[in-house]
């Protein structure tokens, strides 16, 4: 904020209002709304299917959906970048994110 004061709030208004700024935000709201309902019902079906029904090997995969989540985001980018080099877009986004978050 102090270097911001101190350039001047032209300087901070032209670099904060450029259209890639508008561009990426409008890419993480769509990333959000797409990936946030797939999550929400993967993991309730998974929950359900893990304590109320006769799934074999239930514990193993109450522990095996919660895994992902002990590794670090940066980890899993460089996974997914490289085992699929072509991975890329807002679809490749929702997919990795639904991966390793649901």
């Amino acid at each position: 904020i102090w270097i911001a004061v101190q350039t001047g709030w032209d300087t901070v208004s032209a670099l904060v209002f450029r259209p890639r700024v508008g561009e990426l935000l409008v890419n993480t709201l769509l990333l959000v709304v797409l990936a946030v309902p797939i999550c929400i019902v993967l993991s309730v079906a998974l929950a359900w299917l893990t304590e109320r029904s006769s799934l074999p090997g239930a514990r193993l995969w109450a522990w095996l959906s919660v895994a992902p989540l002990a590794i670090p985001a940066f980890v899993h980018s460089y996974a997914w970048i490289t085992l699929v080099p072509g991975l890329h877009g807002l679809w490749a986004g929702v997919l990795v994110s639904v991966v390793a978050y649901f």
